[in-house]
Parts: C-alpha cells; structure tokens; sequence
C-alpha cells in the first residue's frame, strides 16, 4: 500500500466524525431562538479576574456599571492576580471593591472572590469585556429554574484588519451555534470563560472553580452538569477584544486545544453516562486530533496532487484548497472522478462547514459587510491553517505534559 492510501484512510476516519459534527450542528441552527425573559432579578456578585490590565478595566468596570440591574442587588469584585502595574488603583477609582492575591492564577484567584461574594447568582466577566445593559438581567433570569447551575454567555468581537474579521465571523457563527443548541436541550462545550454565570450553591457543591485544567471554565461546566445540575445560555450580545496578531492567536488557539484534551481526559470516566457524556464529551478531545491530523493528511494530499499544467490551474487549485469555491466545483467532478471514498467524504464536510458558517453567521443578527462576505467564501484557510497548527501543537504540548499540572 502506497503512502497516499494510507493517508486517504486517515482522511476518510477523520472526516467521517467531522461530517456527522457538522450535519448535527447545521439541523441544531435551524431551531429558533428562544425569548429571552429577564423576570428573576437574585442577588448577584460580578467575579472580575485580572492580571496587568489597567488598560482595559476601567471600560469594562464602566460597562458594567451602567447595567440596569437593581444596584441593591448587585456587588462588583475585582480579583488583582498579583498585578504588578496600575490595575488595582484604576478599579478603586471606579469604586468597586478590590481584592488583591499573589499571582496564583485565575481559577484560584476567582476562589479568593468567591469567598467574600455575597450573591446568589456568580456572574464572571473577563477584563476586556464590554457589556450591554441588559447582559447581566439576562445571566440572572436563567436561574428561575432551580436546576440550573451553570449559564454561557454570548461573545462577540469586531475589528477592521482581516484577521480580526475572521474572529468576528467565527465569533458570530459560533455564538448562535451555543444558543441554538441550548433551544434544543442539547448542552455544547464551547463555554465562554469570558462571560459564564454560575449558581452559587452549584459552585460550592464542587469545591469552587477547578484549577486541575487551563480550561477551568469547561471543566468547571462539566463538573457542574456531571454532577446533576442543568445549564443554560443566554443570549447576550457582549463584545471582547480580537487578538491583534497571527501569533497570539496560534497562542490562544492552542491554548483552548490543549485545555479541551485535558477536560476530555480529566472526566473521560463520564463517557456515556448522559447525552452531555456522548455527544459534549468526545468534542473536547476530538478537535484538537481531528484538526491537526486533517491539516497534516490534507497538507500531504495537496503536495501529492500538485502537478498544474498553466498558471491558471495552479491558481484554481490552490483556490479550491483554501477557500469554499472547492465545494461546488468538487461536487460537480465527483461523478468523474468514481467518487473516491476520500475525496468525497472531504467535499460533503466541506458543504456542511459552509451550510454551518452561513447559517450560523446569517442567524447571529451581526452586521456583515462585503469584505466579511468575502472572508466567509476563505474562511477555510483561516480555520484550517488556526485550528490545524493550534491542534498540531496541543497535541505535542499534551504528549510532553500529560503528567503535570496545568497552570494558565
């Protein structure tokens, strides 16, 4: 057997699970948003982890305190993980009670607030966040059903430059996939550390924040579900900075891959318990291996079949690798081509990504302007390249420090 048969299984075992993923994730976004009803006005205290950003907490502190929830009932802390600029003055001249720690990390400095919160309802907000007034209504109100323990906000993000785009359009398209999955009683793992409300009770029923993970935000959501209580989505509109350069987004991307393999091994024990334990679970694992094995095998193919004829079929064959033109040119030659079980499996996840961006991006209500639309026809070399380099080095980061404790 020659290498590229080899390769075309590993594509054929890849894309499989990814074309079930996407066919699922597109029938969930055709459910409707559900009404939001902001009735259940609790106690509720603002966690507010930071570490050296004096830069952005006086907007995000003004943001929030310009929400219209009852003052009376609201409590703001700011958490200075060992800062070692103006952070904690800047937050006292908003008026907001500081506590300051020695640098010991987020989760651990979120169990510090969470000592001296007074609220029902812990609502965490990341220091680059910008609020609307009505976002923390909406986290509280989810907690009229007693069962709920934990609830996701909706993040969103803007910026002029492409790569800040692309954030923008995945932001946008991942947010509605969260909160259509909640319309459909199906939790999903992509919980936004940046904006998360938990119960009170909930929290202190696991001890508090997990710190055994860099992801302490999905591992303290699966500690919380796994343990009986519900979760929930609200359907904020809130925006967080964009990662500025392609550098600091491979950071952050490999950072959110490796901390999806170690929620996944840290409660692998709960694989089939529930439909969180099929469908959520083996999502946290499979990422990052399903897109740093798909950008290798697909790396290898591109070289293997690369043999143009003019500048033009060169052209057109990059084209079709990293931009969606592929999909309808590839659907159109399949007959042709006997319908290999590689290529074809690759070009239908190709068609349910695209189904999924367009769907997902058309139902977040965010405003797309012609460049947009024209990134959204590239997103696959954003996507492919991100998130399959992101996978490649999680997986080496978690081969090399699978023994050891993880600390962000």
């Amino acid at each position: 057997m020659e290498i590229i048969d080899i390769v075309n299984w590993i594509l054929i075992l890849v894309n499989i699970p990814m074309l079930v993923i996407f066919f699922i994730w597109f029938i969930v976004l055709l459910f409707p948003r559900k009404i939001e009803h902001e009735d259940f006005l609790p106690k509720v205290t603002v966690l507010i982890p930071v570490y050296n950003e004096e830069e952005n907490i006086g907007r995000c502190l003004s943001s929030i305190l310009r929400s219209n929830y009852p003052k009376n009932k609201l409590e703001v802390i700011v958490i200075d993980d060992g800062s070692t600029d103006n952070t904690s003055e800047k937050a006292r001249e908003a008026g907001v009670k500081v506590v300051r720690t020695k640098h010991i990390g987020k989760s651990r400095a979120l169990n510090e607030g969470l000592k001296r919160a007074k609220g029902d309802v812990i609502i965490v907000i990341d220091s680059d966040i910008r609020i609307e007034e009505d976002t923390i209504k909406k986290l509280a109100s989810k907690f009229k059903d007693p069962q709920v323990g934990v609830v996701s906000g909706m993040v969103r993000t803007r910026g002029s430059s492409l790569i800040e785009r692309f954030q923008k359009i995945e932001f946008a398209y991942i947010s509605t996939l969260i909160n259509r999955h909640y319309s459909a009683g199906i939790p999903i793992p992509f919980v936004y550390g940046a904006v998360s409300a938990f119960r009170r009770d909930a929290l202190e029923s696991i001890g508090g924040f997990k710190w055994r993970t860099i992801a302490e935000d999905s591992d303290t959501y699966l500690e919380l579900v796994f343990k009986g209580w519900k979760a929930a989505t609200a359907d904020t509109k809130v925006y967080t900075e964009p990662v500025k350069s392609l550098k600091d987004l491979l950071k952050q991307r490999k950072r959110w891959m490796l901390g999806g393999l170690q929620v996944f091994f840290e409660h692998i024990q709960n694989f089939g318990k529930n439909i969180i334990g099929i469908y959520v679970l083996p999502l946290f694992g499979f990422w990052p291996f399903g897109a740093g094995v798909s950008l290798s095998a697909n790396a290898y193919v591109f070289a293997y079949w690369f043999n143009p004829k003019s500048l033009l079929d060169g052209v057109i064959y990059v084209l079709r690798w990293i931009s969606f033109i592929g999909v309808p040119l590839g659907l159109v030659e399949l007959p042709s081509w006997g319908f290999p079980p590689a290529a074809t499996t690759g070009i239908l996840v190709g068609l349910m990504a695209l189904l999924v961006l367009v769907t997902g991006v058309v139902k977040s209500r965010e405003k797309i302007d012609p460049i947009d639309v024209i990134l959204m026809i590239f997103y696959p070399i954003y996507g492919w390249l991100i998130l399959g380099t992101s996978g490649i080095l999680a997986l080496i980061e978690f081969a090399k420090s699978h023994s050891k404790t993880f600390k962000r």
